[in-house]
């Protein structure tokens, strides 16, 4: 997987792209979650969230951003912080153990799926 450098995050949101980045594979009662962030907004003012996705796909449907998520059934489940981009990156880091050299396209985590559901099988 080719990871976004660093250098290019604040780059990437100056263009208005979003990035995203896998954090892990989850449960939420009986249901798999597929565990990802968000980033948004601008080097100054950028919102990142967690974004657990109930695990709905397989070896031929990988689209993660029309999974269901957590958040849609229980609000209380939404995980999300606003500040600049270094605050944000702290904030990855500390609450999920992310890293700044991670990010991915925002169409990329669908191919971060992709490399999970084989790996699973």
């Amino acid at each position: 997987m080719k990871y976004l450098p660093q250098s290019q995050l604040k780059l990437y949101l100056k263009m208005g792209r979003d990035i995203t980045q896998f954090i892990g594979i989850g449960e939420y009662f009986e249901s798999t979650t597929f565990d990802w962030v968000l980033m948004s907004g601008t080097e100054d003012d950028a919102r990142i969230q967690l974004i657990r996705s109930v695990d709905e796909g397989d070896d031929y449907y990988c689209d993660v951003m029309s999974f269901s998520t957590i958040g849609e059934d229980n609000p209380d489940e939404i995980k999300e912080f606003r500040g600049n981009l270094d605050q944000c990156l702290t904030w990855l880091k500390n609450e999920f153990g992310g890293s700044p050299d991670k990010f991915l396209g925002k169409g990329m985590i669908d191919q971060e799926y992709e490399n999970y559901g084989k790996n699973r099988a």
